[in-house]
């Protein structure tokens, strides 16, 4: 520590006060994220084709070490999740079973997607690396030799766990996904040293939940359509008024845009 420079009692105060403010920062950064399935991701397959059945996929593996384990012995627990013009099927295979879950795309009320990485390990690397930078300061300044010595020992020692936490900080970055209907339905995406794509990134996933958010629009359109005894189900592609401010084509029934929200002739 820098002691040799600032004295023991100060050096103490120093560290305190920077141990307090990062707690404080861990617990002001702090957020509630999505919850779901934790996988590593090994393909995604997106398409805004209208005359394809499948719309989205993805598949990979559970996440762990115990899955890596099975993934080894070639028992590989897997995910794969698909969407249709019609509905979204999960199927989560492990050890103990495979579960099949179908959810039609009008039941989903809400979609969720989102980044994060761990406040804590940035806060650690934020620490560490004033700790290298203080006892550094220390060591140049140090007229004794042993004492400058020891400094920079230390300040190596802080360098390496800095880079440690920052490594970790960024292996942390999770991306997410999650349809609610009855209850939520997430995905996780979790980088691994074990193998693994891990390509998923933010604009990918608002993609996804764009697209999803689309085809559960045009689900309801269609039930609607259905319900009210209209010849046809609705269909939001189809042109019936031309927004004047985006130029969208909407719906005849809709008396505002559903793009951009301008009200309609």
């Amino acid at each position: 520590m820098p002691f040799s420079i600032l004295g023991f009692g100060f050096a103490v105060v120093i560290w305190v006060v920077a141990l307090v403010a990062l707690a404080v920062f861990v617990w002001r950064g702090r957020t509630k994220f999505v919850s779901g399935t934790y996988i590593v991701l090994r393909g995604v397959k997106i398409t805004d084709d209208p005359a394809a059945e499948t719309v989205i996929e993805i598949w990979g593996r559970i996440a762990g070490i115990m899955s890596w384990i099975l993934t080894m012995l070639g028992l590989e627990p897997e995910y794969h999740l698909s969407v249709t013009r019609n509905y979204m099927s999960i199927r989560s295979a492990s050890l103990g079973g495979t579960l099949h879950t179908f959810i039609p795309l009008d039941a989903i009320r809400t979609s969720v997607c989102g980044v994060q990485r761990s406040v804590l390990a940035f806060g650690f690397a934020v620490w560490f690396a004033l700790g290298t930078a203080l006892n550094l300061i220390s060591g140049f300044l140090a007229g004794d030799r042993d004492r400058s010595s020891s400094d920079m020992g230390i300040a190596f020692g802080c360098l390496v766990l800095a880079a440690v936490a920052a490594l970790v900080y960024h292996l942390s970055k999770r991306i997410a996904i999650s349809a609610e209907a009855t209850r939520s339905h997430g995905i996780v995406f979790k980088s691994s040293l074990a193998g693994g794509l891990n390509s998923m990134d933010l604009p990918e996933a608002v993609r996804i939940i764009e697209l999803l958010n689309r085809l559960v629009l045009e689900a309801r359109l269609t039930r609607r359509a259905v319900a009210f005894g209209a010849a046809e189900p609705a269909n939001p592609s189809s042109a019936g008024f031309t927004c004047p401010s985006c130029h969208a084509s909407n719906p005849s029934h809709l008396r505002f845009c559903e793009n951009c929200g301008t009200a309609l002739g």
